[in-house]
């Protein structure tokens, strides 16, 4: 095995490498994977939702890695982590509807160390339905889910739902949001793509 091989290796594996640590730290969400909410709220007649009290991140149903809110954390969550839910106002979109919060475990709680997540509501559609005789009130919208630094994670999709429904009465709700589809990392993309010229480029020299 020559040297401009061996060099060719090198830089092979020095990508492999990079790559691997760039999607292990930006790897937070998991493309179908959820986390839900649960809490008290209101509705008005214009369809204006306002949470009464304290909105609370619900481990046990997740579904697979959601910026790491998922097992080994607790099923039942203690201490309780609270999820901050803003006035959901259908005439005024584009604003942080939900903020997950920062997971810091106490002494010989599994799981691991979360950053806060962040979820952008840009469109929102819902109305009252029927179901077995119990009326609920359902929405769908869409936006996107992003750090702390505002660097966009993912597309995603926040689905909200409460029974035996009212007009401005004080009713517990259920809302998840569900990673839609994960952004790619850019700066890994760059990475690779710029070490894939350079190896071109190592391997059309000719040997001296």
């Amino acid at each position: 095995m020559n040297i401009r091989t061996l060099r060719q290796l090198g830089i092979a594996a020095a990508l492999l490498g990079t790559m691997m640590s760039a999607t292990v730290v930006h790897a937070a969400i998991v493309a179908g994977s959820s986390a839900q909410i649960t809490g008290t709220s209101s509705v008005s007649s214009t369809g204006v939702i306002t949470t009464v009290g304290p909105t609370y991140l619900n481990f046990g149903g997740n579904t697979g890695s959601f910026a790491g809110y998922d097992f080994p954390n607790p099923a039942v969550p203690l201490p309780l982590y609270t999820a901050g839910m803003a006035t959901l106002d259908p005439a005024s979109l584009g604003f942080t509807l939900l903020s997950l919060p920062e997971v810091s475990l106490v002494l010989g709680e599994p799981g691991p160390v979360v950053p806060a997540t962040f979820f952008r509501l840009d469109t929102w559609s819902a109305g009252t339905t029927l179901r077995d005789g119990v009326l609920f009130y359902v929405g769908t919208g869409t936006g996107a889910i992003s750090d702390g630094q505002g660097n966009r994670l993912a597309d995603g999709v926040f689905s909200f739902s409460t029974q035996n429904f009212a007009f401005d009465q004080a009713l517990s709700f259920s809302g998840t949001l569900t990673a839609a589809a994960v952004v790619p990392v850019p700066g890994a993309m760059w990475i690779f793509g710029s070490g894939l010229l350079l190896m071109t480029a190592v391997m059309r020299r000719k040997p001296s």
